[in-house]
C-alpha cells in the first residue's frame, strides 16, 4: 500500500514518497473527510482539477443542491460520473469519502461512510479511467486547483482503498492471550485471546490497513498511569474503551460503559500525536462483539455491526473474505452501552476536578 500525498487546509500539500507520482496510475484511491456544510440549495464545490497537457485531464467533486455528491472525471474524450446519494442525511461528524479505480477490474467505486455510526453508501460504475500522475498532482499543489474548507483532509494513494469497519489499535499494543500478553501485530486468525465476558476465545480474522495520520486515523495515546494503564495506549479516534468506576455509576447509573478514545483527549491524559505522515492500524475480530484487554486495559474488539446483511458492501471492505465465505458474524449491538461525546467530556470533567483516574 503507496500513499502518495496528503492535503490539509493549514498545512498545504505533504509529499509521502519523496519521489513524483507515478506517470500512469491504472488503479488508485482519493480519500478525504468532509465536514459537512449543511443545506446547501445552490450546491457546493468541493474539490476540483483541470490539466490541459497532453490529452487533458480534470476531476470535480460537487455537492449536488438536491443534497446527492458527484463525483465526475474525465481524459481526452472519456468521461465518467458517479452520483451518490445519502449526503443530505449526514451528521454532525466528518464523513469520509473514498474515490477509487481499477482499470484491471474496470471498476469504479465512489464510497461515503459515517466512522461514528458504521454508515456506508456507495455508487458503482463498471468502467475506469487511467489517471495521469502528474495531473493528479496538481489537486495538491496547482495554485489554481479548488479545495473547499470543508474538505478537512485529502490523501491519495496508488492502491485501491477499502473502506468500511477500520482497525483501531497500534501494532506494538499487547493483548492479552492464555498463553501471555502478545503484540497484536503478531496476532493471527485462529490464535485465542482472553475476553472480559467470556474468557479465552479465537479470533476469527486479523487485519491491517495504512491510512494517512490525519483526522479520524490520527494516533491517539492515552497516557498511563491515567485510566488505570501501566504502559501508554495508542488508538485511533473512533476505537471504543471501557470505562468503568464511581464516576460512570454516579453520573450515568450504570457500572460500565463504552467511549470512543477521541472523546476522552484533553491534551494530557488523552492526547492526539498527528507526527508521522501514515499509521498503520490493526483489528481483531470475533464471532461475538468482545471487550479484549489491551495494555491491561479493555477495549471492543473490531465491530462488524449488520454489514454481514449486506454482502454487496461487506465484499468492498476489509472483511471481504469473510463475507465471499458467508463466515462475516453478525454483531447485533455493542457489548456494552456506549457514551454519546457529550457524556464522555463531562466525565473527563469530573476526572479532572478530582485528579484521579477515570477508569480502573
Amino acid at each position: 500500500m503507496t500513499w502518495l500525498a496528503t492535503f490539509t487546509p493549514l498545512r498545504g500539500a505533504r509529499r509521502i514518497l519523496p519521489a513524483a507520482f507515478p506517470a500512469e496510475m491504472p488503479r488508485g484511491s482519493l480519500l478525504m473527510e468532509i465536514a459537512p456544510p449543511g443545506p446547501c440549495p445552490r450546491g457546493l464545490w468541493l474539490l476540483g482539477h483541470r490539466d490541459t497537457a497532453g490529452e487533458g485531464w480534470w476531476l470535480t467533486l460537487d455537492v449536488l443542491p438536491e443534497g446527492r455528491l458527484q463525483l465526475r472525471m474525465a481524459r481526452g474524450a472519456q468521461q465518467l460520473r458517479l452520483v451518490l446519494s445519502g449526503w443530505a442525511e449526514a451528521s454532525s461528524d466528518p464523513m469520509r469519502l473514498t474515490f477509487s479505480w481499477d482499470c484491471a477490474a474496470g471498476r469504479s467505486l465512489l464510497s461515503l461512510e459515517n466512522p461514528v455510526t458504521g454508515a456506508l453508501r456507495q455508487a458503482e460504475l463498471a468502467a475506469a479511467l487511467p489517471v495521469p500522475g502528474a495531473a493528479l498532482e496538481g489537486l495538491f499543489a496547482a495554485p489554481l486547483a479548488h479545495r473547499d474548507r470543508a474538505v478537512a483532509w485529502f490523501a491519495a494513494a496508488t492502491h485501491v482503498h477499502r473502506p468500511g469497519p477500520c482497525p483501531g489499535l497500534a501494532g506494538q499494543t499487547m493483548i492479552d492471550t492464555p498463553a501471555g500478553p502478545r503484540a497484536v501485530a503478531d496476532l493471527r486468525a485462529g490464535d485465542w485471546v482472553t475476553t472480559l465476558d467470556n474468557g479465552p476465545q479465537p479470533l476469527r480474522w486479523t487485519g491491517r490497513v495504512k491510512v494517512p495520520a490525519l483526522g479520524g486515523f490520527a494516533p491517539l495515546r492515552m497516557a498511563a498511569p491515567y485510566f488505570g494503564l501501566e504502559r501508554d495506549l495508542v488508538l485511533a479516534p473512533q476505537q471504543r474503551v471501557l470505562l468503568s468506576g464511581v464516576d460512570v455509576e454516579d453520573t450515568l447509573g450504570r457500572d460500565e460503559v463504552l467511549a470512543e478514545a477521541r472523546h476522552l483527549a484533553d491534551g494530557l491524559t488523552a492526547l492526539t500525536d498527528a507526527s508521522a505522515a501514515t499509521v498503520t492500524w490493526h483489528a481483531l475480530l470475533l464471532d461475538r462483539h468482545e471487550l479484549i484487554l489491551a495494555e491491561g486495559h479493555a477495549v471492543e474488539s473490531l465491530y462488524a455491526g449488520s454489514l454481514a446483511r449486506r454482502p454487496d458492501l461487506a465484499a468492498t471492505t476489509l472483511l471481504a473474505r469473510l463475507a465471499a465465505t458467508g463466515t462475516l458474524p453478525l454483531h447485533r449491538h455493542p457489548v456494552r452501552p456506549e457514551l454519546h461525546e457529550h457524556e464522555a467530556r463531562g466525565l473527563c470533567l469530573k476526572r479532572m476536578r478530582a485528579r484521579g483516574p477515570l477508569a480502573a
